[in-house]
């Protein structure tokens, strides 16, 4: 997760996935992730997450929530091996982000 599914967290979910964000639960930790797994796995393998309704297929857009297919193969990849955990020495930093 270290090095890989948490740098996807970070740019694709955490926005809203944290204390102070709209989604129901936070992902900017390990810990946090691991328990919400089977939710992630259902919502990123049939595209509920991150929430897009445009159409990648018709128009592109700038700064557009997506996930494109190598992503999605690597989370549900890091959910089927166990969820491990990985180098914390190499992960990014955790983001922060305002109140409000």
């Amino acid at each position: 997760m270290s090095t890989s599914i948490a740098p996807l967290f970070y740019a694709n979910c955490t926005s809203c996935h944290n204390p102070n964000g709209i989604g129901h639960f936070s992902l900017l930790t390990y810990n946090n992730a691991i328990l919400y797994a089977p939710t992630i796995r259902n919502v990123v393998e049939f595209r509920k997450m991150p929430p897009w309704p445009a159409n990648p297929e018709y128009r592109h857009f700038k700064d557009e929530a997506l996930l494109d297919s190598l992503e999605i193969i690597a989370i549900l990849a890091w959910i089927d091996n166990g969820l491990p955990l990985g180098d914390t020495s190499l992960a990014p930093p955790i983001p922060s982000y305002a109140i409000g």
